[in-house]
């Protein structure tokens, strides 16, 4: 064979290997670059890419590690090039993924049909329709399989935590790396699934379930948990259910707010038959509990927290904690939920199906007020009262309450009272029993009245609830014009029935020393007198309880037969339902036309403007005129575009977080600075 043939066949071979080259390139978009750096077993079925780029230095795939993890891990490590860190967070996701290996479904963890030979300590016994034929199951399997994951969640806890405090970088100078954000995720995932299944019992715990109120350590196999309840949450009585809240999702509410910091946030469900709850008729403490949780590996080096048996788990009341001490002198923002224990109580109560029953009276459970403390009661933050209208429930307010939660300086300033009375009593007897409810419920909290809590504290009522609001800050004697068809011989004989006297004589709430009217028709409104609201008032009832009190109230006074005659002429007894008393014409608006509000209470006006071409005094919100909801003498008077419910309008949620921060600011709570709020 010539020579130049052989060159030739060279260079051609030559050719083709450099052809088939090793690497190729090809151009993707931004949002695969960004899923394959930031995806990891979290979001997808194998392991993060920085994970896969450990495992091939060792030469071992995903599923090869996993055979034989414990081998794995430890090549991991003697591995030279290795740093600390990449080791850690690498674990800590093998962890969680090898956690999920062990689940109910896997044939090897189901309970096995038991033999003649086994042993009784291993038996269960479940019993069918007919306990005749009871089936007797061996629980072994189920109870190794759970050990086995708890332990490997607590794995990927302890090596997360490592990564994050104890590798060689301390954790701000790794403050712009992916990995960071993924390990935080590795840890917060498996602390979610380790607390919730053990306390509520998606599994069968290994050693009984977590009890948080107890201080002695937890067995979980050769583990133990400490419990650290830093603010005696369940010293008293456990929640019903512990919920993670990153599991919830919302409709109906704008935005979620949270607090951004190290932790897991759950929310705590106590029962309704709670210890903590107030003793007092009407009064519902928050049984939705915002908490962050924290499990700490005991330890301080990176080789302590990866080999320690010994764990804490920290729980925290965010309200009262913002920062948690992780190491010895070194603390951490504490991360918190602080919609979704709001959002889940509205969600698991329906209070819109109960306001609509009320007010048909199809329900006499729901006849008299009821006060909502949306979170534990705090003396030392200021009180928002919050009342709704007409045919409407706490509901009404979700915009403003979820972005006081959301508001760092009203958050910490405040906290919220919900309202939820029945809109179809007369409006007297609603503005009554609120008051002494809210007076009962400061008494009870704080007898001496010494809290922050008992003083400056706002009102704000929208439409019927701006109605009885102004009522409630007023010191207007109502008996004159109530009972001007009396002599004064007939008027004293009824003023001296205590129940008529509370009826009729105004006394300002004391510890309410600021208003917020929103869409309120002081003067009534002629959307009251239209065919189909006057359909609705015939249907409305006020309930057989009221009726009845009035009767017992009066044979208790022993009226005479020629007053009651005489009260009966002048249509005192012809008690309306709180509906046909929002008409321009009615005798409540007759009645309620001199009340003034306190000289020494500032007061602010929101109203809505649906139709923008039109000029202030002109305008309506659609259901109530300007010059029905205007008050001369206001602190501030804010007209929006809008229907009636403007109060769920984004500008008029930000007027009403600009008053809040002003209340705070001129009694001397924040700075002044701190009131000007921009969005």
């Amino acid at each position: 064979m010539n020579q130049p043939f052989i060159t030739c066949v060279a260079v051609i071979t030559l050719l083709s290997m450099q052809g088939c080259g090793v690497v190729q390139v090809s151009s993707r978009n931004t949002a695969q670059s960004l899923i394959e750096q930031r995806d990891s077993i979290l979001t997808r079925s194998r392991l993060s890419e920085a994970s896969v780029g450990m495992l091939s230095m060792i030469g071992l795939s995903q599923t090869a590690c996993l055979q034989q993890l414990g081998s794995c891990l430890q090549q991991l490590q003697a591995t030279p090039s290795l740093r600390q860190e990449q080791y850690l967070s690498t674990a800590s996701e093998l962890y969680l993924l090898h956690a999920e290996r062990f689940s109910a479904q896997r044939p090897d963890c189901q309970p096995r049909p038991i033999t003649k030979t086994q042993s009784n300590q291993t038996i269960i016994i479940r019993l069918k329709k007919d306990p005749a034929t009871a089936t007797q199951y061996d629980m072994q399997p189920v109870q190794q399989c759970q050990q086995q994951r708890q332990h490997a969640l607590l794995s990927s806890i302890s090596h997360a935590y490592a990564y994050l405090f104890a590798s060689e970088r301390p954790p701000q100078q790794r403050v712009f790396d992916n990995r960071q954000v993924q390990v935080r995720d590795f840890y917060n995932v498996a602390v979610s699934r380790f607390v919730s299944e053990q306390f509520n019992g998606q599994h069968e715990p290994v050693a009984g379930q977590i009890q948080l109120h107890q201080p002695t350590p937890l067995a979980t196999g050769a583990l133990s948990i400490r419990i650290q309840d830093h603010n005696q949450l369940f010293q008293q009585q456990l929640p019903e259910q512990l919920v993670a809240a990153d599991e919830l999702s919302f409709s109906g509410l704008r935005t979620v707010n949270r607090r951004d910091g190290f932790g897991v946030e759950f929310v705590a469900v106590m029962p309704k038959n709670s210890t903590s709850t107030a003793t007092l008729k009407g009064v519902y403490p928050s049984r939705y509990l915002p908490i962050s949780l924290i499990v700490r590996p005991s330890g301080l080096s990176a080789a302590e927290m990866t080999q320690s048996q010994t764990f804490t788990l920290d729980i925290y009341n965010p309200y009262q904690h913002s920062q948690a001490e992780l190491l010895p002198h070194a603390t951490q923002n504490l991360a918190a939920n602080f919609s979704a224990p709001y959002g889940l109580w509205l969600a698991q109560n329906n209070l819109a199906e109960v306001a609509y029953r009320s007010l048909l009276a199809l329900d006499e459970q729901h006849s008299s007020p009821k006060l909502y403390l949306l979170e534990p009661y705090q003396p030392n933050k200021r009180v928002i009262i919050l009342l709704h209208g007409l045919a409407s429930s706490p509901e009404a307010w979700v915009n403003l309450t979820n972005d006081i939660f959301g508001d760092p300086v009203l958050r910490q300033g405040y906290q919220v009272w919900q309202v939820f009375y029945p809109t179809n009593m007369p409006i007297l007897d609603s503005r009554l029993k609120i008051q002494q409810l809210i007076e009962n419920t400061y008494q009870q909290v704080d007898p001496k009245q010494q809290h922050a809590a008992s003083q400056h504290s706002v009102l704000i009522g929208h439409s019927m609830g701006g109605v009885i609001g102004r009522l409630m800050v007023s010191s207007t004697d109502l008996s004159q014009t109530a009972f001007s068809e009396l002599n004064p011989r007939e008027r004293n004989r009824l003023l001296n029935i205590p129940e008529v006297k509370q009826y009729f004589q105004l006394k300002p709430l004391k510890p309410v020393q600021r208003a917020v009217f929103v869409s309120t028709p002081f003067r009534g409104t002629d959307y009251a007198d239209r065919w189909f609201t006057l359909a609705l008032r015939r249907i409305i009832q006020l309930p057989a309880s009221f009726v009845q009190a009035i009767d017992d109230a009066m044979t208790r006074a022993r009226i005479d037969e020629q007053l009651l005659q005489r009260i009966s002429e002048t249509g005192l007894l012809d008690f309306q339902n709180g509906a046909s008393e929002l008409s321009q014409h009615s005798r409540f608006m007759r009645i309620t036309n001199p009340v003034q509000i306190k000289p020494s209470l500032p007061y602010h006006l929101i109203m809505g403007k649906l139709d923008p071409s039109s000029s202030t005094t002109a305008s309506s919100d659609g259901i109530v005129p300007y010059h029905s909801s205007h008050l001369e003498g206001a602190a501030s008077e804010r007209l929006i575009q809008g229907g009636h419910s403007i109060q769920s309008a984004p500008e008029a949620v930000l007027e009403l977080r600009r008053i809040l921060r002003l209340h705070l600011s001129e009694i001397g709570d924040i700075d002044a600075a701190d009131s000007d709020y921009h969005e």
